[in-house]
């Protein structure tokens, strides 16, 4: 089963339990007033408006971390690709044997950490290409140190080092940002909180003789459409909602190294 396809099955499981439960609400309801003669059930506002103020909280607190996250992971691509071109480019401070030793494999490393964030539909490509980058991680790190030895200058040797350790360090970052998550349990006790705040409704609504279905209908579909998008917006890698158009600035590095 496809990222996208889960993720729509989640929130239609959601929708139609929220449905239920304003229905199972609505009957209780019934229930309750068909035994109360006055019609009052008292007490009950400060219960419905802590269990709504919380998924509220929820929702707004789950949203604007995903697009959050979501912009921190664009961000990341772009300095990742900055922190490259840079790295490339002082390649310019060394000899030109230790250049046409080193430049060949700062291309190849670009083009494997392209093909990496294109693979996480497949674990095991994702797994041997990041194996793969860290191999050439190691071997411009070692190439580039032995470089600035043999050219016995400061400068160069400051700038050459600390440029190569900067690519590394921001690629170390986005491998983070990539599979930095809120825990599932925050999925669940959203789940949990619109359900209940739908059988609430069902329950407030037990006064009418007929059941709004509009209304009923309406709210439990805004609620699993935003729980929805807060779920494709953490994985922008898998969702609809997906960032690679932002590689396109590695793309454009990696024309720019030819």
């Amino acid at each position: 089963m496809g990222f996208v396809t889960g993720t729509i099955l989640f929130a239609l499981s959601l929708f139609l339990t929220m449905v239920g439960g304003v229905e199972i609400g609505y009957r209780k309801g019934k229930k309750d007033l068909s035994q109360d003669q006055d019609g009052k059930i008292e007490g009950l506002g400060s219960i419905d408006s802590a269990i709504f103020g919380l998924l509220g909280l929820l929702l707004a607190f789950t949203f604007t971390n995903a697009l959050s996250g979501l912009n921190s992971r664009r961000a990341s691509v772009v300095n990742e690709a900055n922190a490259i071109g840079t790295a490339y480019l002082r390649l310019d401070l060394l000899a030109p044997e230790n250049q046409a030793r080193l430049r060949p494999l700062y291309r190849e490393y670009l083009e494997e950490r392209i093909k990496l964030y294109a693979s996480f539909d497949s674990p095991g490509l994702t797994q041997e290409i990041l194996a793969k980058t860290t191999t050439l991680q190691t071997q411009i790190w070692r190439l580039t140190s032995d470089a600035v030895l043999r050219e016995k200058h400061p400068a160069i040797m400051t700038l050459a080092l600390s440029s190569a350790n900067e690519m590394i360090d921001s690629a170390s970052a986005r491998n983070q940002a990539a599979i930095n998550h809120p825990p599932k349990i925050v999925y669940l006790f959203l789940f949990v909180f619109a359900v209940a705040s739908a059988l609430l409704i069902g329950y407030n609504l037990a006064n009418n003789p007929k059941r709004p279905y509009f209304h009923v209908v309406l709210f439990c579909f805004l609620i699993s459409a935003i729980v929805y998008v807060i779920v494709d917006l953490e994985y922008p890698r898998k969702g609809l909602f997906q960032i690679q158009v932002g590689d396109q600035v590695l793309i454009d590095t990696l024309e720019g190294m030819r």
